[in-house]
């Protein structure tokens, strides 16, 4: 027996998943605002207060804080935590039934749910955007997602990240039916409600994502989108919670100068049996950091072309008297950046060699942003400039057929697997990536025709241009001989 069970010892003690940790001790609610939440260091949030917690409420625990994956496969690598319940149990799970004593709800909240909330956990800042839009990244996950139980169909935990401000409106115009664009629920909530699905105005909640499948007539989650539930992740064991959702994405205009307030905040409805929770990425409340766009690599396939300059352009709204200098790292990968020599003080940067760049913008004197970007040239690319012509007989024998001009890739590309090609009637809409030909082509010139060949890399911006001529020839006429043919034999043997 013994030898049995050490295989099936080691067999359960290797499907163990990887936990998230929580620290509720390092972070005041300050520094998780300013130091985790916000990115860049050109705008900080002011007036910083958590009106409604566990903790003030004298639970003897704290209902938010800090979150890192670990080794875990959770999606955000770390960020804050806000939780209808006690954080140090949100790696545990399952949360025990229960276990939370209830405390407070929220009244916005209530307005939301349509009931009565507790365990609201708040947290209220201040900001000045110099960006013209708020976004950060988030998730909602809870204990609700009972498989088969239809909590989700029934038990409304309930969250929302509510803006005040100029230009935001108080009203919440809300589809409660899932019919978007028809909005049946009007709702003031002295701000804008900005946790929505995508594309919608129905709020993100557990009861609008969940894969239970329809509930019934009348239910809060009737009209469910089960294609922003995470199916697998919910499951992975990297957390305490039953399921949660897919990265959403809070956004709204702003304007930048102008000074804003926003609530985040998270609590149970009806009960304090099941927790729910809110996890914010690190760094993605974006309200004032320099973006310089995405990196451009061969391997992701959007490098820039050799001999084609590229010009940086900052994705930033600066304000009046804004400074800007640029800066190359030297050497490569050493993090050391240095200025350009004479120095770069555009609010671009036109460049042509493979490097990390960055930019150090001076808004105003009012505060100091930077950004950086790595942007890899590659080689241009090798193709055949002079292919041969595609021939076709026309069987009508009025010089019009069809051409399958994806016969003639092979040619042009020399067999290389990283370029396609795509074939215009003008050198101009080749050159501009632009009105693409069918395949098949009918010729429009008799006889003689050509159309322009787009040779594009599919690793970096690189292509050429190629004229690919077009030939039709007339299909041969056959006609039947009046007589046999007739021949002696006269090899000398009578054999046919």
């Amino acid at each position: 027996m013994k030898k049995l069970l050490l295989p099936l010892v080691l067999l359960f003690n290797g499907i163990v998943f990887s936990q998230i940790t929580v620290d509720d001790t390092t972070y005041n609610v300050e520094q998780l605002v300013n130091d985790v939440l916000i990115s860049g260091s050109c705008t900080q949030a002011t007036d910083i207060t958590t009106p409604n917690n566990s903790q003030d409420s004298g639970e003897g625990f704290n209902s938010f804080g800090f979150f890192n994956r670990g080794t875990s496969n959770f999606p955000f690598e770390e960020g804050v935590v806000m939780l209808s319940g006690d954080i140090q149990a949100v790696p545990l799970g399952p949360i025990a039934q229960g276990s939370n004593p209830p405390w407070a709800g929220d009244p916005q909240l209530d307005l939301i749910s349509g009931g009565n909330t507790n365990n609201a956990t708040e947290i209220v800042f201040n900001f000045v955007p110099i960006v013209p839009t708020l976004t950060f990244n988030y998730l909602l996950a809870s204990e609700e997602y009972e498989t088969g139980a239809q909590f989700p169909c029934t038990f409304a935990d309930v969250f929302a990240f509510i803006l005040t401000g100029p230009g935001i409106p108080n009203v919440n115009d809300y589809d409660h039916d899932g019919n978007p664009g028809t909005p049946d629920l009007t709702l003031d909530l002295g701000g804008k409600n900005i946790a929505l699905l995508p594309g919608t105005n129905i709020p993100a909640a557990i009861t609008n994502i969940h894969d239970e499948g329809p509930c019934a007539a009348g239910t809060l989650g009737e009209f469910a989108f089960p294609e922003f539930y995470d199916s697998v992740g919910g499951g992975m064991g990297d957390t305490g919670f039953n399921g949660r959702t897919v990265v959403l994405t809070a956004q709204e205009d702003v304007i930048p100068g102008e000074t804003y307030t926003i609530k985040l905040v998270v609590a149970d409805f009806l009960d304090s049996t099941l927790d729910t929770a809110v996890f914010i990425e690190a760094g993605s409340f974006d309200i004032g950091s320099v973006d310089l766009g995405v990196d451009l690599t061969v391997p992701d396939g959007n490098a820039r072309c050799e001999g084609q300059p590229y010009t940086i352009v900052p994705d930033l709204d600066a304000p009046g008297g804004t400074t800007f200098e640029w800066f190359f790292e030297d050497p490569p990968g050493s993090g050391t950046f240095v200025p350009f020599v004479p120095a770069e003080t555009g609010p671009t940067l036109t460049i042509s060699t493979t490097g990390t760049y960055q930019l150090v913008a001076d808004l105003g004197g009012v505060c100091t942003a930077e950004g950086t970007v790595f942007i890899e040239f590659a080689p241009p690319i090798t193709v055949n400039m002079t292919p041969a012509p595609l021939v076709k007989c026309d069987p009508d024998n009025d010089g019009i057929t069809d051409f399958m001009l994806t016969d003639a890739d092979a040619d042009l590309t020399l067999g290389d697997p990283d370029l396609a090609v795509s074939y215009h009637g003008t050198f101009i809409d080749a050159d501009l990536d632009q009105l693409p030909l069918p395949d098949p082509y009918t010729n429009d010139d008799p006889y003689n025709d050509s159309v322009w060949a787009r040779v594009y890399s599919l690793t970096s911006s690189c292509y050429e241009i190629v004229e690919l001529i077009l030939e039709v020839r007339d299909s041969p006429v056959a006609t039947v001989p009046s007589e046999p043919l007739r021949l002696c034999d006269e090899d000398g043997t009578q054999d046919g």
